[in-house]
């Protein structure tokens, strides 16, 4: 059997650097919630931080000799256990209800 190697591991061995959707995506995310619990002003910071977020996984996959997909995923992973950091607005509630963390 033929073992399949994953779309960004073909990538990342050939040299080509890209963002993963997962990043990238949450700007969409991230406004539409905000918007639609009244969070508009909140997310625009949120929205802003993407670009820091994205430099950090480069960075890492750098170091790390990985695809940037894969530590993307390996950040998310962690941020689901540890639970939201502090300071973050959990877009999760409406605005009279809204916690800080």
């Amino acid at each position: 059997m033929t073992r399949r190697v994953a779309p960004d591991a073909r990538l990342h061995h050939r040299g080509i650097l890209f963002a993963p959707d997962l990043v990238v995506n949450a700007g969409g995310l991230i406004e539409g919630a905000g918007g639609h619990l009244g969070f508009a002003e909140e997310t625009a910071g949120m929205i802003e931080r993407i670009g820091d977020t994205l430099t950090r996984i480069y960075r890492r996959a750098d170091r790390q000799q990985i695809p940037p997909y894969t530590v993307a995923l390996a950040m998310a992973d962690a941020r689901l256990k540890v639970g939201k950091p502090p300071g973050r607005m959990c877009l999760c509630a409406r605005r009279q209800d809204s916690v800080r963390h």
